[in-house]
């Protein structure tokens, strides 16, 4: 076949310009499973080593390192690819080469899921068929090597680390837009399934739509909405945003209020990010368009509203097994493309009729796997839903119940009904639209008795 040709050569060209010229590594992008030929990708994963442990990796070191593995390696084979790439009209042009070994692998896999396409409508296995559009979709995602030495992984965690110095790094994490929250738990991290989890009237919403929105600068997110449509979502983000009361954007806004939803406007209309609004989404859904907005779009976070109301493909099973089998894919989701996934979660009715309502882990609605399979697990509590005599009037709670990257504990922070949004106790936030007839300095408790937003998600 002819991309197996297209491969072949045009690993063998990028493998010897390595070995001719070891500094034009740092120019590759590719990982050892894209390279043609059982050879050259033993030969490429060893360059890959010996750059990893900052060891030279010409002919003699590469040579040194295979035969150290146990491996049927010749010098004359890798002076000969070495002669053959410096005689090539591409020697020294990475991308050149990158690009042929792409198209040729992009042609590989698709010729395999034919294959297997093939056999799954033979058996009429309409879950096998959509099996088979996974890989098609990982084919510009997924560019990650899964095997390493302890000595790579030992370096790659040093590098790691050193990015993070004097709080410099921002790639790998998302803000999860609350200064107080990220402080705790350091933002939300790739790879990670985080879950936020409520009863109802709490703010689940409103909270994940105040983290879309602080993401970070040049952050793109998208949002799998199986509960409100675009409309709904899109006037909680302008009410967030502009801090115009959000009862006032449907029923009608002053002049002023207009002028703050325009200048909020240009904020979120540069926003870049996407909604997805299909009622109760398939796990298979959330998957496939998942990984369409990671490679057209390059998304760096997915929020999901809310985790028990996607449905599984095996509906035959109990629920709590359809909502395990859901949280394990949605890590498994987080993992391949490399972005953090927030999904909101539904606690158990269960908690309002003990005296402490503040939930825990084991109330999440069929929590079993999700508690296993999540990285995070966060809670919203606003004592002033159960009790109206509440000194806590206007605060809300984020209980970091389970963190793998460190702490957990309880963050307090405001709650302001009228634009649903939460911010720190210590945060400076003004919104553009200010209260009319109120003293910014003063404390804001007047105007929240009695408002009918309290009750807002």
């Amino acid at each position: 076949m002819r991309y197996l040709e297209l491969g072949t050569d045009a690993s063998a060209l990028l493998v010897g310009m390595l070995l001719d010229k070891p500094d034009r590594f740092q120019d590759v992008t590719l990982t050892h499973d894209m390279i043609f030929g059982v050879d050259l990708k033993d030969a490429f994963k060893s360059i890959v080593s010996l750059n990893a442990r900052n060891m030279t990796a010409d002919s003699m070191g590469v040579l040194d390192d295979m035969v150290l593995q146990g491996l049927n390696v010749s010098f004359a084979w890798l002076a000969d690819l070495e002669l053959k790439a410096s005689r090539s009209s591409l020697m020294g042009k990475v991308k050149p080469l990158e690009s042929d070994i792409r198209r040729a692998h992009s042609c590989k896999v698709a010729n395999e899921v034919i294959g297997s396409l093939t056999e799954a409508v033979g058996r009429a296995d309409v879950e096998a068929i959509q099996g088979c559009v996974e890989p098609l979709m990982n084919m510009n995602v997924e560019r990650k090597c899964y095997d390493f030495s302890f000595s790579e992984m030992f370096a790659d965690t040093l590098a790691d680390a050193a990015e993070g110095l004097d709080g410099a790094k921002d790639r790998g994490k998302i803000s999860t837009g609350i200064a107080d929250i990220d402080a705790q738990i350091g933002g939300f991290h790739n790879g990670d399934l985080i879950i936020l989890a409520a009863r109802p009237a709490m703010g689940k919403t409103a909270c994940m739509i105040n983290m879309a929105l602080g993401a970070g600068e040049g952050k793109k997110v998208g949002i799998m909405s199986g509960e409100q449509p675009k409309a709904q979502i899109g006037y909680r983000m302008f009410s967030t945003t502009s801090g115009v009361e959000i009862g006032n954007i449907r029923k009608g806004m002053s002049d002023r209020e207009y002028e703050s939803m325009s200048a909020a406007s240009e904020i979120l209309q540069g926003n870049g990010g996407r909604i997805y609004e299909k009622p109760a989404p398939t796990i298979t859904d959330i998957c496939n368009k998942a990984r369409e907005w990671k490679h057209k779009y390059d998304i760096d976070g997915l929020y999901i509203d809310y985790l028990q109301r996607i449905k599984s493909v095996n509906t035959n099973a109990p629920r709590h097994e359809q909502v395990g089998e859901i949280a394990m894919t949605l890590k498994e989701l987080a993992r391949t493309l490399d972005i953090p996934i927030i999904a909101l979660a539904q606690v158990n009715r269960s908690v309002e009729s003990r005296p402490e309502k503040r939930p825990g882990t084991g109330d999440i609605k069929d929590s079993g796997t999700i508690e296993q399979e999540a990285d995070q697990i966060l809670t919203i509590y606003r004592d002033e839903v159960y009790f109206d005599d509440t000194q806590d009037k206007g605060l809300a709670e984020i209980d970091v119940k389970k963190n793998r990257h460190g702490a957990t504990g309880v963050i307090r922070l405001e709650w302001i009904a009228r634009c649903l949004k939460f911010k720190g106790l210590q945060e400076n936030w003004s919104p553009f639209h200010q209260i009319p007839d109120q003293d910014q300095d003063e404390p804001q408790d007047d105007w929240r008795d009695g408002d009918a937003l309290w009750g807002s998600r």
